[in-house]
């Protein structure tokens, strides 16, 4: 049997346009590139155990994203033979042999930041997020722009969609996002998996 080890990216630069479904691949990759072996399903077409946190949108930078993977072995200095085999924009943050719920029971919300542009598109923001939002999102000002709580597999993309129903002509591209974490709820915002070991 092998050991489940939960890891922590973060996804920048260029590496926030790689599709979702794109980032198992990598990860398997330079995994192996690393000397670490993941281990392999049964069944007709055998692929390699891993699993990703919720899905993130295409262009969205993230800085605290989970995922897991089941390896064979994973030694001490695992992160950091990993770490230096990952394409530039992608970091490893962290990893660490896990156990109890699985990585989807543990991400029921996520955390974003989101800062128009300009600054005079922050009310129609705030009202796109009133819309499309509704009683699963959650939001607060601050000095870099809004805080968002969201449910983790709800889309930022119905809210960007709203956006642009609230200001016409505005879309994707005048809101800067970054999702900043994903896991449980903690107070007015999400708590990071990596602190909630074991």
């Amino acid at each position: 049997m092998g050991v489940r080890v939960r890891f922590f990216f973060a996804k920048r630069g260029r590496a926030a346009f790689l599709p979702h479904v794109e980032l198992p691949p990598i990860f398997v990759r330079s995994a192996r590139r690393a000397g670490l072996v993941f281990e392999y399903s049964e069944g007709c077409v055998p692929h390699p155990r891993l699993s990703l946190g919720p899905t993130l949108p295409l262009g969205i930078v993230a800085l605290d994203e989970p995922a897991e993977g089941w390896f064979t072995l994973f030694p001490p200095d695992a992160v950091a033979l990993w770490r230096d085999k990952l394409p530039p924009g992608l970091e490893l943050l962290d990893a660490f042999p896990v156990e109890g719920p699985t990585l989807a029971a543990s991400c029921p919300r996520a955390q974003y930041l989101l800062r128009p542009r300009r600054g005079e598109d922050m009310p129609a923001l705030e009202e796109a997020l009133a819309v499309a939002g509704g009683e699963h999102a959650t939001w607060s000002r601050n000095p870099e722009g809004l805080l968002v709580v969201l449910e983790a597999e709800r889309s930022m993309g119905t809210v960007l969609r709203a956006f642009g129903a609230c200001a016409p002509g505005k879309g994707w591209r005048d809101v800067f996002v970054v999702r900043l974490r994903v896991g449980p709820e903690e107070g007015d915002g999400v708590r990071s998996l990596r602190e909630v070991r074991r």
